[in-house]
């Protein structure tokens, strides 16, 4: 039984590990309209203005975030340089790039935040965000990688993440990052990006060790804990007959024949 339970206790584990909650980040309400936030930050302003998110509000799109949907107002003196804040980026873009309903509507990938938390990255940014809000991390948050305000699609050649940019973004935190560096660069999707041998060897290893090992190690698990409980009941039901013996009452002897 102790063996069983510690396998229980494992597997749970396990699945709780693969469990994202919900951000919950939600800025102050703000009383700032655009007017006011261009004319306390001019140059974060135009680079929001000229970016995905800045065109399509200001052509009409309301979903698209404004100032007050990522930050408290700027009277509220919110600092931005700081460990507490560093950590809550993730949250912060989550709010809308993990809304399935919304990012459907547009045709973007909504795991962007799952996949990044399974990442290097952003594994360890959750971690202290939960654990220890006022650590200064040096792992990548989205803005350190698609920039904060200049948001722009990955084929238009002003992205931070272009093809032609990559190399320097990754650079600032990687120094000496090279075109091989950047070409593992991406939220990692190992179901929608299978085993390939167009893949580098080394990558292609890894990638087969990680999708064969994964599914066996836990086949062998769920097998063992199912055959230990198995054999337990068979080992149970067949100790209970021996168990239930019945003694046999002696034969009564008479004492007339126990006298000659």
């Amino acid at each position: 039984m102790k063996k069983l339970l510690i396998g229980l206790s494992i597997l749970i584990f396990l699945t709780s590990c693969s469990v994202t909650d919900t951000p919950n980040y939600t800025p102050d309400p703000a009383d700032v309209d655009l007017e006011g936030w261009a004319e306390a930050y001019p140059l974060i302003y135009a680079g929001w203005e000229s970016s995905i998110h800045g065109t399509a509000y200001l052509s009409g799109d309301e979903n698209a975030p404004t100032c007050n949907d990522c930050h408290d107002a700027p009277v509220e003196g919110e600092v931005v340089n700081t460990a507490e804040f560093h950590l809550q980026v993730p949250n912060r873009c989550a709010r809308c790039h993990n809304d399935d309903a919304l990012m459907a509507e547009y045709g973007i990938a909504d795991d962007v935040y799952e996949t990044y938390l399974a990442d290097f990255h952003g594994t360890t940014i959750q971690y202290y965000a939960e654990n220890d809000p006022a650590a200064m991390r040096d792992e990548a948050v989205c803005s350190d990688c698609h920039d904060s305000h200049a948001v722009y699609p990955r084929d238009d050649e002003r992205s931070s993440v272009s093809e032609a940019n990559l190399q320097t973004t990754c650079a600032k935190c990687h120094a000496g990052a090279s075109e091989a560096f950047t070409s593992a660069y991406g939220h990692y999707r190992p179901i929608q990006d299978p085993v390939s041998k167009a893949d580098t060897t080394i990558v292609f290893i890894v990638k087969l060790a990680y999708q064969a090992l994964i599914p066996i190690t836990l086949g062998g698990m769920l097998a063992y804990i199912g055959l230990d409980i198995f054999f337990r009941i068979k080992k149970k039901n067949t100790a209970a007959p021996a168990e239930e013996t019945t003694e046999t009452p002696e034969p009564e002897t008479d004492e007339s024949e126990a006298s000659l």
